[in-house]
């Protein structure tokens, strides 16, 4: 017996030294392991969530901003602008814009706030049976200011 444990010493038999289980994680429990790497896959998931959330939102922005695109060019139509009052418009309206833009202050546009800015700019351009028309085709349209 003492022969076959001698043999087995010798030949390095099946334990571990306590140096290889020190490298391999490092000074570290298994639990101390496990918590990093959960932490590590926490944070990748967050990170993932909110780059697709972000994403999700981009998309979002981008199709309102088409959708208002459309919904302007109908009004012009039905009101029937003329290609200078439209290029006035579009003006005067990324002028308001962007002016609220600069001001990190103020919130959001809000629809109230955005039907008051354009019927100003609509009342100081069109003629009045224009802007009749337009204030009927608000009326109408009242779902699309309706975010």
């Amino acid at each position: 017996m003492i022969g076959f444990m001698a043999t087995l010493m010798a030949c390095g038999g099946t334990q571990s030294t306590p140096t290889e289980v020190q490298s391999k994680d490092r000074g570290r429990s298994n639990k101390q392991s496990n918590t990093s790497n959960q932490s590590r896959n926490n944070a990748a998931i967050e990170s993932r969530e909110a780059m697709l959330e972000k994403n999700n939102n981009d998309e979002a922005q981008a199709m309102r901003e088409e959708m208002q695109a459309e919904m302007m060019h109908k009004m012009f139509t039905d009101i029937k602008m003329d290609e200078e009052q439209i290029a006035n418009f579009q003006e005067q309206w990324n002028s308001e814009i962007d002016m609220r833009n600069s001001n990190p202050d103020v919130q959001p546009i809000t629809t109230f706030e955005r039907i008051e800015i354009q019927d100003r700019i609509m009342k100081e351009m069109l003629r009045d049976e224009q802007f009749e028309q337009y204030q009927l085709w608000v009326r109408e349209n009242a779902d699309y200011f309706n975010d």
